[in-house]
């Protein structure tokens, strides 16, 4: 999660808008709801070396399958998670002026609130080691 949320933590920004129709959308048309040059020379916070990588990810089928969900399922708990991770750590940042919330990542409704301890296995029924 660090390396995608330091990776990407801009990628917000060259999100181009969509067009409504989702469902005859091809590879080359999701690849286009982002501005991939545009974010890798945005990218100064990489070495220069690493942008072979980044464009190489950038065409990945993992990388059109995140667009497709940040664009048309912006409210799924795994977007949400990413999206407020890379605001937790911009809030980090001394650079950062006005801090941005972080409603999901700061909800506690499903907090583990107690610990279960289970009872170690039984031997009943089990031959005795000699």
């Amino acid at each position: 999660l660090r390396f995608f949320v330091s990776t990407f933590r801009e990628y917000a920004r060259f999100i181009l808008d969509a067009p409504p129709q989702q469902d005859t959308r091809s590879a080359m048309e999701m690849l286009r709801l982002f501005d991939r040059e545009g974010f890798i020379g945005a990218s100064n916070h990489l070495q220069s070396d690493c942008h072979g990588f980044l464009n190489t990810l950038l065409q990945s089928q993992m990388f059109e399958r995140f667009l497709e969900e940040r664009n048309f399922q912006p409210d799924r708990p795994e977007i949400r998670f990413f999206d407020e991770s890379i605001l937790q750590k911009l809030n980090r940042s001394v650079q950062v002026r006005a801090k941005h919330a972080t409603p999901f990542l700061d909800d506690v409704e499903n907090e583990i609130r107690e610990i279960f301890t289970c009872q170690p296995p039984s031997p009943y029924g089990l031959k005795a080691n000699s």
